[in-house]
Parts: C-alpha cells; structure tokens; sequence
C-alpha cells in the first residue's frame, strides 16, 4: 500500500495526506522510512501544505529506529529554537486543525478550562476577553501565541493585580472594580474577591490571567485544534441566532 500512500500525499486534499502521513507512521517498512523522507523534502520545498507538519513529524517519531528521520526531526526542531519565541516551537500546530474537536477542546477538556474564563456567542464565562469574534482581526499566529505564551501579549484590560493585605494574604486577579473603599478581583477560577482598600498594604502588576502551563495538559493535536476552532470564530452571533444554529 505504500505506492498509493505517497500518491495521496501529492494529489489528495489535505485531510487525506494527513492520513496518508499518520499512516506511514504504523508502517514498519523500510519503503515507509523513504517516503516519510521525501515527504520532509517536498514540505521544506513547499511542494506540499504546512498543514500536514505535525503529521509528519508524530509519523516520523513512531519511526524510532530510522536515523534518517530522527536527524530531520532534530533539524526542524533546531530551526524552530532559532525563531527565539516560545510560540516557534509550536509551529506545526498553526495549520490542518479539526476545528469541531477544537470546539470539543475548549467547551469540553478540563484540561484547558477555556469555558471558564472566556465567551463564545453568550456560552461561558466573562472572566477573560469575548472571543466570539476574535479571528476578525487576529490572525492564527496570534491565536497560537495565545495559548502556549499567553504572557507574550495580553489583552488591555486583563492584566492581573497582586495584591498584598496587612494579615500578609496575596490576592491575584484581574480587577472586575474599584472605588475608593474596595477592589473587587475576578480570581483565575472565575471567583470574586471584594478587599478593603483600608486593608491594602501593597499591589503589584501581574502577569496574564491565563495559566502560563494551559498546554501541560493537552497534546500538540488539540492545540492545533483549538486555533483551527478559534479561526473560524469571525463574526459574533447574537443569542437567538446562536440558539437556532445550535438547534
């Protein structure tokens, strides 16, 4: 079946060179190493789409024994480090997602915990940006950055506050009010803490409300699905609207 696994791969859509790709990978032939090969070259020649990177790479590591591979591998990896952010290193997750298990991940996966913090067309919570529309105008880089580095770039308005009260709690959040008697924080969890400002000894900026190690908890699949759901996410529906689609 490997000739017609390699025709796939140059003629078929995409959804049928991923498969192709992942299926080379559970093939422990000698003919599977040398496509999976060619295959790396046809992607560094952009003879085929950026969209099966992660294929290809999951299907080159099940290869273990083929040092031809691993070296390709390792040499991907290395130019990914010479970009110098932390979101080059997620690069093969920008494109070929599934955008409805993207949508599984975000509503679903405890893991992300995405619903928690944040809207889609009126389902979730208000903790952190509205994302109904936010592929309108972020492009997928950003959207990828936002998940694996959300310090990089965070949202005006939803920095968080440290701050210290005179007991010596710290108190972390994004500031949901403040008047000259209380500030009222959103904690990550979505909880809502009210402290006097009589009883602040001292506040610091914070970092972004979003957990830094959200991708612990997910494989580079389901990264890539959420910024192919986030992607399609451009116009926002309003409550009836959004209720009829769903029915």
């Amino acid at each position: 079946v490997v000739p017609q696994i390699q025709q796939l791969i140059s003629d078929g859509s995409v959804k049928a060179k991923q498969m192709a790709i992942q299926l080379l990978g559970q093939i422990r032939l000698p003919d599977a190493e040398t496509v999976l090969d060619t295959t790396f070259q046809m992607l560094n020649q952009g003879k085929i789409p950026p969209a099966v990177t992660l294929d290809l790479l999951e299907a080159a590591e099940q290869q273990s024994g083929a040092n031809r591979l691993t070296g390709l591998i390792s040499e991907f990896r290395e130019r990914q480090k010479q970009v110098g952010t932390k979101a080059a290193l997620w690069s093969e997750c920008l494109e070929g997602g599934d955008a409805e298990r993207g949508r599984t991940v975000f509503f679903g996966r405890a893991a992300a915990s995405c619903r928690r913090c944040h809207l889609v067309n009126g389902e979730g919570a208000a903790v952190g940006p509205d994302l109904s529309a936010i592929a309108k105008d972020k492009d997928r880089n950003y959207l990828l950055e936002a998940i694996v580095d959300p310090n990089a770039k965070i949202a005006k308005g939803f920095e968080t506050t440290n701050i210290l009260d005179f007991d010596g709690k710290v108190h972390s959040g994004i500031i949901r009010e403040e008047s000259e008697t209380v500030v009222k924080l959103v904690t990550p969890k979505g909880a809502v803490v009210t402290i006097p400002v009589a009883e602040i000894e001292d506040r610091a900026p914070g970092l972004s409300g979003m957990p830094a190690d959200i991708t612990k908890g997910l494989t580079r699949q389901d990264v890539r699905d959420l910024v192919e759901y986030l992607s399609t996410l451009k116009v926002a529906r309003k409550a009836a609207e959004h209720g009829k689609g769903d029915e």
